[in-house]
């Protein structure tokens, strides 16, 4: 059964509530300003309903105030609106057709909305008309990464950096994806700079973190996670990361006290009830694991590799039923999941659906053909079966591949 850390790493898109005040106001639109300023303030509570209330305020008093409509769109989007915060970006662009910050707000929830595309030509127009716009190349960098282009994401992030070398958030983006490159020395000099900008930068601390364990460094991940933990003592990634780190060292204790309080500070943290199950099941605490296991799917149900980990527990339990619906489960969500067939075709071999076993252990092959617990097992079931020059070969192809129960069945079975 493969530990699965699920460690993960947030890449960060944010609205900037930049507002291009009209140069020339008279008496009803400096009252509709004066109501957007309201909204901002109420948006910054997290109070939306409100903030759009201001914000028809102010469209009441001047129905062309372009920043209203922009605002409005803002706060619907907060409430999960976005169609009709699509709409308000829309009206305040046919009203100001230069408003870079509104197409930046309308690519930002194009891209909530899957519509990569029209969000790409958003942030492009945004930089056209203001090609010093740090926002459209941030949004468009972490749109870039999303959609893999990976050069594209770099190059964005480096002309938002241009534009604006004090903003911590661009140089832990751009850490976040070098750490996806898997340059994890480079990742760290930009979380380094993040950091030496913003000395309270949390996300920075535990991505540092992740980086340094990746590097063998792990006094340095430990002391950034303490760092995060020292800033925020309710900051749940920090307890998380370090939770793993401890689990590495095989300190189990420590890693449960840390998920614990992770999951203490997000009783929602679905990955910190998997980790900590997969620690518990270290420690012999099965009925402990498939608590935390049934936790973790009831906040994410489909999560595979959950579902996967409950059945190995079950499995241990002699619930073979139950262990194999599990299974089934994960692989209904992920048909390409390696560890669910191996798993499954274990149980049916231990009941002897010897034909449903050799199917799975032949699917888990034909996904990763150096998988050697499925030659070894296809192989012991074969030699069961009376074929015994194919389920040596199994052995054989197994023992190769390093797998050491393999070369002694091959001593005993294979004369």
């Amino acid at each position: 059964m493969n530990q699965l850390f699920l460690i993960k790493i947030s890449m960060k898109r944010c609205f900037i509530f930049q507002f291009s005040l009209l140069l020339t106001l008279n008496v009803y639109s400096q009252s509709a300003e004066d109501y957007c300023k309201q909204g901002i303030k109420k948006i910054e509570t997290g109070n939306f309903n409100g903030a759009i209330s201001d914000c028809n305020n102010a469209i009441e008093k001047n129905p062309k105030y372009a920043n209203a409509y922009n605002l409005r769109g803002i706060a619907k989007a907060g409430l999960g609106e976005n169609i009709e915060a699509i709409s308000d970006f829309s009206k305040a662009i046919k009203i100001n057709p230069k408003y870079y910050d509104a197409y930046c707000s309308r690519g930002l929830v194009k891209t909530d909305l899957k519509d990569f595309k029209g969000a790409i030509a958003d942030y492009n127009i945004a930089i056209e008309i203001n090609p010093n716009c740090a926002l459209a190349f941030s949004n468009r960098a972490a749109l870039k990464t999303d959609l893999n282009d990976y050069a594209g994401a770099i190059s964005d992030y480096t002309k938002a950096i241009e534009i604006n070398p004090k903003d911590a958030l661009l140089y832990t983006n751009m850490g976040v994806l070098k750490y996806k490159l898997k340059e994890f020395t480079e990742a760290i000099l930009d979380f380094n700079k993040a950091i030496e900008i913003d000395s309270t930068n949390l996300l920075a601390y535990c991505s540092r973190g992740l980086a340094k364990t990746i590097l063998k460094d792990y006094k340095g991940a430990d002391a950034d996670y303490n760092k995060a933990i020292e800033i925020n003592p309710k900051f749940p990634l920090a307890y998380y990361n370090r939770g793993s780190l401890r689990e590495h060292y095989e300190d189990y204790n420590g890693a449960i006290l840390d998920y614990t309080s992770a999951i203490k500070f997000d009783s929602l943290y679905a990955s910190a009830y998997n980790n900590r199950g997969m620690v518990k099941t270290i420690l012999k605490d099965d009925i402990g694991a498939i608590s935390d296991f049934d936790k973790a799917l009831e906040i994410n149900p489909k999560d595979a590799s959950i579902y996967n980990n409950r059945g190995s527990v079950k499995t241990y339990l002699d619930d073979a039923m139950g262990a194999i619906s599990d299974f089934d489960k994960a692989l209904e969500i992920d048909s390409t999941f390696l560890d669910p067939y191996v798993n499954r075709g274990v149980v049916k071999r231990h009941i002897k659906d010897y034909s449903g076993a050799i199917s799975d252990f032949n699917k888990a092959i034909e996904i990763d053909s150096r998988c050697s617990s499925a030659y070894y097992n296809r192989g012991m079931i074969k030699i069961a079966m009376g074929q015994k020059i194919e389920g040596c070969m199994d052995l054989k192809k197994a023992g190769k591949l390093g797998l050491t129960e393999a070369i002694w069945e091959l001593s005993q079975n294979c004369k």
